[in-house]
């Protein structure tokens, strides 16, 4: 008769899925703030410069200076572990970003930020099921 022992490591497992997790929610995170970047509405390039990725509280990609006193303020830290905000501080970003009626004579456009997200969600999620299986294999 044969005798073989079977230890479970689930706490061990899911602490490489979540760091597998949480490497590839920056990579996508990162993707995010470069396709936004070039969307932005052009006119002294402080809005293209002033995107931010943090992760857990750290900044990840932090916004490029630039002529405007906020443009290299920081966004908010995201208040889930497994997460990264990706955003613009200067006060005009968000109507540059909500007004559809805008003229971008220089370049760029609005929803900068939500079609590239919207345009990449699947994407975004392959990165993530990649980190699971990273994990787990």
């Amino acid at each position: 008769m044969s005798n073989f022992t079977l230890k479970w490591h689930g706490d061990k497992i899911m602490n490489e899925v979540e760091e597998q997790v949480m490497l590839q929610v920056t990579k996508a995170g990162l993707d995010l703030k470069n396709k936004s970047s070039n969307q932005t509405p052009l006119k002294t390039g402080d809005l293209r410069g002033n995107c931010s990725v943090v992760s857990n509280k750290k900044i990840v990609s932090a916004a490029e200076g630039g002529k405007d006193a906020d443009a290299n303020k920081p966004i908010d830290a995201p208040s889930e572990d497994l997460a990264v905000n990706v955003g613009y501080s200067l006060p005009y970003a968000l109507r540059q970003h909500e007004e559809l009626g805008f003229s971008h004579p220089k370049g760029g456009k609005a929803k900068f930020l939500e079609d590239p997200y919207n345009e990449n969600i699947s994407k975004y999620k392959e990165f993530i099921a990649d980190g699971v299986k990273k994990a787990t294999t």
